[in-house]
């Protein structure tokens, strides 16, 4: 074999390798849940990652997260390069009343003409972070369409109740306006396809998790963040949900109370049948769901 043959070889085998080895890695923090994209799969993902990459330059790791905060962490192995992107971005992008800054982070807006000023002073590469997070959004939008229109109506009871936001945002004014039970709620939300969701209390920023999407509540107008401590209080934990299990404070009521316990966020796992609350400094406490009656 000729030299120049084999070297034009070597150098398509080493290509292959480095391709086979592109992959994306997205995981949910705090519940470290994730989901890998290689393979077939990648290549509907690798414009936009080449966008990433030119946005980000000679960067290699970039993130706008807060103490507090859920996020999502983008660890990508791309042609021999990695890269990792930790943001609060995926989370809150829907949320209109909410800018996000370079400089000052997650600010709560009054209108869209200030969300749109804030986000416009931002650079080219923090731009092109949450342009990346915008195409993945609709990148799996497009898969998940593709896979509701060639999935057999069999594979239904198999995967479970399909996520439907709009379903759940409608019974959510219901329970509210009907004053149901937490039970109640929790089991027409695992109904309508949830898996989980999260909260992050101080903001009133809530996240329902299907299979294979997620939908952020809208933020109540009237709310206002609220600062929390380090440290959980599980005495004043425990009294503020004894309260609102009996009934005697509001959702509201409640975030502010265990807010002032110090805790920063929670996760309601449908499968598990369990709430977890957390503070910043890793204390936690797991209460489970009763039965609805």
């Amino acid at each position: 074999m000729k030299r120049a043959s084999y070297l034009s070889m070597v150098l398509m085998l080493l290509s292959v390798a480095v391709q086979a080895a592109d992959h994306i890695t997205f995981t949910s923090h705090p519940s470290r849940q994730s989901r890998t994209i290689s393979g077939p799969e990648f290549s509907e993902y690798e414009t936009i990652v080449q966008k990433l990459v030119a946005a980000l330059g000679k960067t290699r790791e970039i993130s706008d997260i807060g103490p507090d905060a859920t996020y999502i962490r983008a660890d990508i192995e791309y042609r021999g390069k990695k890269y990792r992107i930790n943001s609060w971005y995926p989370v809150n992008r829907m949320n209109p009343k909410i800018a996000f800054s370079e400089k000052y982070g997650m600010v709560f807006v009054a209108s869209a003409e200030e969300k749109a000023r804030i986000e416009a002073a931002n650079s080219k590469r923090y731009k092109g972070m949450h342009k990346f997070w915008d195409d993945v959004a609709v990148m799996r939008e497009q898969v998940v369409e593709k896979q509701s229109a060639t999935r057999r109506p069999e594979i239904k009871d198999e995967v479970g109740p399909v996520f439907d936001a709009k379903k759940i945002e409608d019974l959510l004014a219901v329970a509210a306006r009907e004053k149901w039970t937490y039970p109640r709620v929790f089991d027409a939300l695992k109904d309508a396809g949830v898996t989980h969701y999260e909260t992050v209390t101080t903001q009133h920023a809530i996240t329902y998790y299907g299979l294979e999407n997620m939908w952020d509540a809208p933020v109540p107008k009237e709310w206002k963040p609220l600062s929390v401590g380090d440290t959980l209080n599980k005495a004043a934990l425990s009294v503020a949900l004894k309260r609102v299990q009996r009934g005697q404070t509001n959702y509201t009521t409640f975030l502010k109370e265990i807010v002032a316990a110090g805790c920063a966020h929670y996760r309601v796992d449908m499968t598990a049948r369990n709430v977890t609350y957390m503070s910043h400094s890793g204390d936690q406490v797991v209460e489970p769901v009763p039965p609805s009656q």
